[in-house]
């Protein structure tokens, strides 16, 4: 449990997640981006790991938010069930305004993942009342909230009164209840703080590190008890086990002996993109991922436009062959017409 505690809310601070739970997330509309459609894209600076670094940084995240909204429709209970041709559309309207190397797609996607999840959870915060007629709901939700297509909303309520919903709701509920360790690094994510300590200490810093310098006050004490004891146990291991500091995440690093293994699809302490597949870390995976997913969809393409260019050559080859047998009869029939010519022009002149 002290797992899932640890990655419900690891990409929002202490402060932003009480923040967000009362009020919601703001709209963001990244007017001065929009504005720059006619102009060359900027360019995104990103580290080793594909994580954006570069002073726009969050100004790059934010805009994938946007298209999230204009892209993605909301209408599916799990993110690899989204069509991946949308998001292939999103990825391509992003790269109109950035530089987008193929090294960052793994971040883009799992920035949208995030954001689409948020979007609907904060649409359930703001606008679900189970005591409401749907009908009452569809309209709260069109008239706040007019990036809501009507398919979306009847989706998203019929959902919400579900059997599974519910679930998930009491799960949720639960999970926070018992969520004790939050991290205090505010809106930065972990690939940021890392960029940062890589270059307060000029070498890559360690998981563990990460962990302790996000989930410190300012005042360099841990935030509760139960921080308190999770960086003990990190203390504690790295005099106990020093070995371990030289063991990467794949070979299970300090992190990974305190907290356990990675679930798949999330790695604590490193931020959006890098998941436990491209780590090499294994894991358990029920549905294709969106890499893999649009991995198979740009095979697709390139398998039919292969055989579109088959097509091609052999209506090519056909056209040719008919023009070259109507030629070569053409041929035959004027070297016919030149022999009765060249046998008529002898007649004469024996008849002379």
């Amino acid at each position: 449990m002290l797992t899932e505690q640890l990655e419900e809310d690891e990409d929002l601070g202490l402060d932003d997640q009480r923040k967000n739970r009362r009020n919601g997330r703001k709209r963001t509309r990244m007017h001065n981006m929009y504005d720059r459609a006619n102009k060359p894209p900027v360019p995104v600076s990103f580290n080793e790991k594909g994580q954006p670094d570069g002073d726009n940084a969050s100004e790059f995240s934010n805009f994938i938010a946007t298209l999230v909204e204009t892209h993605i429709p909301l209408r599916h209970e799990d993110w690899r069930l989204v069509d991946v041709e949308k998001k292939t559309a999103l990825l391509a309207t992003l790269r109109k305004y950035y530089v987008v190397d193929d090294k960052l797609k793994d971040y883009v996607m799992g920035s949208a993942h995030k954001k689409w999840q948020d979007s609907k959870a904060d649409l359930k915060q703001k606008f679900f009342k189970p005591e409401e007629t749907d009908e009452e709901i569809y309209a709260l939700i069109r008239i706040k909230d007019n990036r809501v297509s009507e398919d979306d909303c009847e989706w998203l309520v019929r959902f919400w009164r579900s059997e599974e919903a519910e679930k998930r709701s009491e799960q949720g509920k639960r999970n926070r209840s018992e969520q004790k360790v939050l991290h205090k690094s505010g809106s930065k994510s972990h690939d940021r703080v890392t960029t940062e300590m890589h270059k307060e200490k000029v070498y890559a810093p360690h998981r563990d590190e990460v962990f302790i310098r996000t989930h410190m006050s300012k005042k360099g004490t841990p935030l509760n008890a139960e921080t308190t004891n999770v960086i003990k146990d990190i203390r504690d291991a790295i005099e106990d086990h020093p070995e371990l500091l030289e063991k990467s995440i794949q070979q299970g690093d300090i992190l990974s002996h305190v907290l356990g293994k990675e679930r798949n699809g999330y790695v604590r302490c490193i931020g959006l993109g890098p998941t436990a597949g491209t780590l090499g870390i294994q894991g358990a995976q029920k549905l294709k991922s969106t890499k893999l997913q649009m991995a198979e969809l740009e095979a697709e393409k390139a398998r039919e436009a292969n055989e579109l260019l088959r097509d091609h050559i052999g209506e090519f080859r056909e056209d040719t062959k008919a023009q070259m047998d109507a030629l070569m009869e053409e041929m035959a029939e004027l070297r016919r017409m030149l022999s009765k010519s060249i046998a008529g022009n002898n007649n004469s002149m024996h008849t002379y």
